[in-house]
């Protein structure tokens, strides 16, 4: 029937008028104003089995709350973080052989950025860099700093005794 959706709401789609497509196909489409203010013809059975529930402009909303989980994919801590992550378990990193070969991983919570910066985001500075306390301890909140390159070039396992031994001394 046509000329039944005229007036009606249909998800974000508000039915403004119908036509049909002459010839051996008929399509019958309807020129919908959409809740963002778009119009647009959408074909009518698309709409009745809710195939389309607006302009399009719904899509593009749920895509894009998908990609931004954190909008800091090209800061220093986030390439800090797929660092950590590679070293630990990307056989072919070549610093691999001292982090995930030596059993060296990360809290499972790390998975996902947004947990690491929750955790890590305190103590964040440019210039500083992350630093395992115990070089042969995991990744992990109480294990991590945010720390100098100096700091970590102190802390490294072939410098560390030395290091201890100077603070030691100092004290």
């Amino acid at each position: 029937m046509t000329g039944d959706l005229i007036g009606k709401k249909i998800n974000r789609l508000t039915i403004l008028d119908e036509k049909t497509s002459k010839g051996k196909r008929r399509v019958t489409k309807c020129l919908c104003l959409c809740e963002c203010g778009n119009k647009k013809w959408i074909r009518k059975a698309k709409i009745k089995n809710g195939e389309s529930k607006s302009c399009g402009c719904l899509r593009s909303e749920i895509l894009a709350k998908k990609q931004k989980t954190h909008c800091m994919t090209n800061t220093k801590p986030y390439r800090a973080w797929q660092g950590m992550k590679s070293r630990c378990k990307n056989k072919n990193e070549p610093v691999f052989k001292h982090y995930g070969g030596r059993g060296i991983t990360y809290d499972q919570k790390w998975e996902k950025f947004i947990n690491f910066w929750k955790n890590m985001k305190d103590g964040y500075k440019d210039g500083l860099t992350l630093d395992r306390i115990n070089t042969n301890g995991n990744y992990c909140k109480e294990n991590c700093r945010w720390a100098t390159w100096k700091e970590q070039q102190n802390n490294r396992r072939n410098t560390n005794k030395k290091y201890q031994k100077r603070k030691q001394v100092n004290k």
